[in-house]
């Protein structure tokens, strides 16, 4: 027994595998005991829970999902080990009401953390930590979401994202990517770049490629390179495709007609913002954590949960299923704005093949 605890402890491909929990049902109950002792507790309370959440497994367990309007579980091979991610697609809007057994997507993925026998990375559009993306100068710019999981997810999230407290359960890590919502510093980058033609010498033909050089220059920053230099070279590939096809879409949106200068400073600041989110998010979902200060947390990502608009989930998708990734589970609602998703065929327990 000793030996299976101290592989299921250690870092690595096996680090927390339910495949070794499995091999140390014969100890149940004395690991019940010393997980029950020990769950509070500084570097032991990550273990302890996923071994008390294995052998209870009390997953929350609805018919309908109330929030996104597609949910789809992807599950591929990686340099390090497999990879489980459950990637729900958001539309923005109220959600309505749904039939009876419904619950909220926050509620979801709030329950499921606290029962999951795996530890989870959960990925959603809330701003970075301060100095993780456009360094110590920080001047914050909210995005109103319309009131819905997804808000109401963000706002559960924020502390615990921002400055590591009041997070919900001690075996989830969760992630902040959407770098839109450093939005003055970005707003600043993209007026530098392209200044109001009513008062400047520089013509919209000379804007075009300055709002270039500003996006490539971010994307190759060594902020960014850090995030996304784990990647596998087939995803970094195809991210770099989308990121060029994105860019030049975002850049359409100077030649509106009849559109304020303001008004395409906005549009610019959440379109080539959210191509950014899209190259953030996809790196640290393959990065190589520093967990020195967080013991017991694994340093890779191989269970996550993935809560954005439908837009970058559908490319998070596709760059998945480009590289490899399977689909083994999905469902959607009937439209955009039903937002009820019918999850009573989902594979439970959570996180599996």
């Amino acid at each position: 027994m000793a030996s299976i605890i101290t592989q299921w402890c250690q870092p690595g491909k096996e680090q927390y595998s339910v495949d070794l929990l499995e091999k140390l049902k014969p100890y149940k109950k004395s690991l019940m005991e010393v997980a029950e002792k020990n769950k509070y507790e500084k570097g032991k309370d990550i273990p302890s829970r996923l071994i008390i959440n294995h052998f209870t497994q009390q997953y929350p367990n609805p018919k309908w999902l109330r929030g996104p309007w597609l949910i789809d579980y992807l599950v591929g091979e990686t340099p390090n080990g497999t990879m489980r991610i459950y990637n729900l697609h958001d539309s923005h809007l109220h959600p309505r009401k749904c039939d009876e057994g419904s619950m909220n997507a926050d509620e979801w993925i709030i329950k499921t953390l606290k029962s999951a026998d795996v530890f989870i990375d959960v990925f959603i559009e809330s701003a970075p930590p301060i100095k993780t993306f456009f360094g110590s100068e920080y001047q914050e710019e909210k995005f109103d979401l319309r009131p819905g999981s997804m808000a109401s997810l963000v706002k559960k999230f924020d502390s615990c994202i921002r400055q590591r407290k009041d997070c919900p359960v001690p075996n989830a890590r969760i992630h902040g990517v959407d770098v839109r919502q450093m939005g003055r510093i970005l707003q600043n980058k993209i007026r530098n770049a392209y200044p109001d033609p009513e008062t400047s010498d520089i013509t919209l033909d000379e804007s075009i490629p300055r709002l270039i050089d500003m996006a490539v220059n971010i994307f190759a920053s060594v902020k960014m390179q850090k995030q996304v230099q784990g990647m596998p070279k087939c995803m970094f590939k195809k991210l770099v495709g989308k990121f060029t096809e994105n860019l030049k879409n975002c850049l359409l949106e100077i030649n509106k007609p009849g559109s304020s200068y303001e008004n395409r400073i906005k549009s610019l600041v959440i379109c080539i913002g959210g191509v950014l989110m899209d190259v953030y998010l996809m790196g640290r979902l393959f990065k190589t954590f520093d967990t020195t200060k967080e013991r017991g947390q694994p340093d890779r990502v191989h269970n996550a949960i993935i809560y954005t608009g439908l837009n970058h989930a559908a490319e998070y998708r596709d760059i998945l299923e480009t590289c490899g990734f399977r689909v083994a589970f999905e469902n959607s609602s009937t439209e955009h704005r039903d937002q009820c998703v019918d999850v009573r065929e989902i594979p439970y327990p959570l996180f599996r093949e």
